[in-house]
């Protein structure tokens, strides 16, 4: 019997964390998702966010992450998004998206931007985090930091049965999962999810 690919998609932070990962780690996570058949895949916008922040250390964490994964073997596949959000994607790296998927996308947004109240991110962040979300779909799972995205997740799509089945006439729903620290994104990945 072959054995498919387990496909995980990961937030700008989860991304990140994987670089504070051990050396010891990092090369028994090279080595899981060899024998497992595993493949870590982000978004352009994860990668160009760095371009939109103004930390200097947001863009060395980048890099640095790149960089650190790359020397144990571990590739991240860079996929294009499941739909053009303006001023967030490249046009050459964007699949057009459906009318139903631009009405998750904006619920998605407004439950994101109520979780986070007076704390609340700028349009153009929640606009990256619903756009990263919604390209997790087609993977397996989907990994994030972000207390309020989970949420979010759970409350439009996950428990929302009409939301869920048009997302399902046309992508596969990844199971999300919530971590926030290195060693909780490794076991996720390690152990399957």
């Amino acid at each position: 019997m072959m054995h498919l690919p387990t496909s995980f998609f990961l937030d700008t932070n989860v991304f990140i964390l994987l670089s504070g990962l051990g050396s010891n780690d990092l090369s028994i996570l090279s080595r899981a998702m060899v024998e497992n058949k595993i493949k870590l895949c982000v978004s352009h916008v994860q990668i160009d966010e760095q371009r939109n922040q103004e930390s200097t250390d947001y863009q060395h964490k980048i890099k640095e992450t790149f960089e650190n994964l790359s020397e144990k073997g571990i590739n991240i596949i860079v996929e294009p998004t499941n739909e053009v959000i303006l001023d967030v994607s490249r046009f050459d790296y964007a699949r057009f998206g459906s009318e139903k998927l631009g009405e998750i996308d904006k619920a998605l947004r407004h439950e994101i931007e109520k979780c986070m109240g007076e704390k609340r991110k700028s349009d153009s962040n929640i606009a990256r985090d619903a756009l990263i979300a919604l390209s997790s779909l087609n993977h397996d799972y989907f990994i994030t930091a972000d207390r309020c995205l989970f949420n979010s997740w759970k409350i439009i799509i996950e428990s929302n049965e009409k939301n869920k089945e048009a997302l399902e006439k046309e992508y596969r729903v990844p199971e999300i999962i919530q971590r926030r620290k290195p060693k909780g994104v490794f076991q996720a990945i390690t152990s399957g999810k």
